[in-house]
C-alpha cells in the first residue's frame, strides 16, 4: 500500500512536462509568426519607398529639357499610381514634397534641386498610413545625382585651368592679352599673342571624360562676318581670319603625348569650332594659322 498514489504522481508530472514545453513551442511559434509578419510588413514599407524613388526620377528625367521639380520653374502636376500630386516652382524653398498612397501603405517623397547643380531624392515608405499605428514601419531610399543627367546645363570643367601659350610669341611686344582668357567664362575676353599663329594649352589636372570641346573664335553677340567679331575691324572682304587650325589632346595620364582630334582650313566667318575626344583626356591644345591677319581666340570650353 506504501506505492498508492505512485501512478497519479507520474501522470501529474508528466502532464506538467508537456504542458510545459507546449508553452514554449507555442511562444517560440508566436514569436516567428510575429518577426515573418514584422519582415513583410518591413519589406512592404521599403518596396513603397522603392516605389516612390522610381516615380521621382521617372518625372524627372522624362525631360531632358526641364525638370517638374525645378524650383524656378512654374507648379507642374505629376501622377504616380494614378494620383496627381503638384510639385515644382517654390522659388526659395529647393525642395518639393510629396505623398503618394499605395495598396499595401503609402511612401512620402521629398524632392530637392541642390544649389550645387545636383539632384537629391529622399523617399520614406511606410506599410500603412494610418495615424497611431501600433506596428507602423519606415524604410527609407536616399538617391542624388548630378543633374547632367537630366539633360540640364553641362559643367565646362575648362573654367579656370591653367593654361600654357606656345611659341611663335607677339611680334609687336606690349599688344598681347593674356593667355589665362581662354579660361576665364568671358567671351568677350581675348588670348591673343599679337601674331598670325597661336598656340595654346589648357591642362583639366587629370584624365577627365569630355562629350564636347568647343573653341570660341568670334566675340560673343557679334554676328558672323561683321566688324569686330574677331576683336579688331574685320569687314568680310574675303580674307579668311584663319587658314589652317588643329586640336590636339593628351590621353596618357602622365606623359604629355599629344595626339591630334580635329584640324581643318579656312575660317572666314565662323563663330566657334568644336570636337568630341573618343577617350578620357588631360590636357587640351589649340593651334591655328592665318595667311593674312594677327589672331586670338576667345574661349576653349570642356564639357562632361
Amino acid at each position: 500500500m506504501k506505492n498508492k498514489g505512485f501512478t497519479l504522481l507520474i501522470a501529474m508530472v508528466t502532464t506538467s512536462l508537456l504542458l510545459i514545453v507546449s508553452f514554449v513551442v507555442s511562444n517560440i511559434a508566436l514569436k516567428q509568426l510575429v518577426l515573418a509578419n514584422a519582415s513583410k510588413e518591413s519589406q512592404y514599407a521599403f518596396y513603397n519607398a522603392d516605389s516612390g524613388v522610381e516615380c521621382a526620377t521617372y518625372w524627372d528625367l522624362k525631360d531632358p529639357t526641364s525638370s517638374p521639380f525645378d524650383p524656378n520653374g512654374s507648379p507642374t502636376n505629376i501622377t504616380c499610381n494614378t494620383t496627381t500630386r503638384t510639385v515644382g516652382g517654390g522659388g526659395s524653398n529647393l525642395t518639393s514634397t510629396f505623398t503618394i498612397p499605395l495598396p499595401t501603405g503609402c511612401v512620402v517623397v521629398s524632392v530637392t534641386k541642390n544649389v550645387n547643380d545636383t539632384t537629391t531624392i529622399d523617399s520614406r515608405g511606410y506599410n500603412t498610413c494610418t495615424a497611431g499605428a501600433i506596428r507602423k514601419y519606415e524604410r527609407g531610399v536616399n538617391l542624388t545625382y548630378d543633374n547632367l543627367s537630366t539633360g540640364g546645363s553641362p559643367t565646362n570643367i575648362a573654367l579656370g585651368k591653367p593654361v600654357t601659350q606656345f611659341a611663335p610669341f607677339g611680334s609687336s611686344p606690349g599688344s598681347e592679352l593674356s593667355p589665362s582668357n581662354l579660361t576665364d567664362g568671358n567671351l568677350s575676353s581675348q588670348a591673343y599673342p599679337a601674331h598670325t599663329s597661336l598656340s595654346y594649352s589648357v591642362d583639366l589636372g587629370s584624365l577627365t571624360s569630355i562629350t564636347q570641346i568647343n573653341i570660341a573664335i568670334g566675340r560673343a553677340g557679334v554676328a558672323s562676318g561683321q566688324s569686330g567679331e574677331y576683336g579688331y575691324i574685320y569687314s568680310g572682304d574675303g580674307t579668311p581670319y584663319i587658314t589652317s587650325w588643329q586640336i590636339d589632346v593628351v590621353y596618357d595620364p602622365v606623359v604629355d603625348t599629344y595626339v591630334s582630334l580635329a584640324s581643318g582650313s579656312t575660317i572666314p566667318n565662323a563663330d566657334n569650332i568644336g570636337a568630341t575626344p573618343s577617350a578620357p583626356i588631360r590636357k587640351i591644345k589649340f593651334s591655328a594659322q592665318s595667311s593674312a591677319n594677327w589672331i586670338g581666340v576667345y574661349e576653349l570650353e570642356a564639357y562632361q
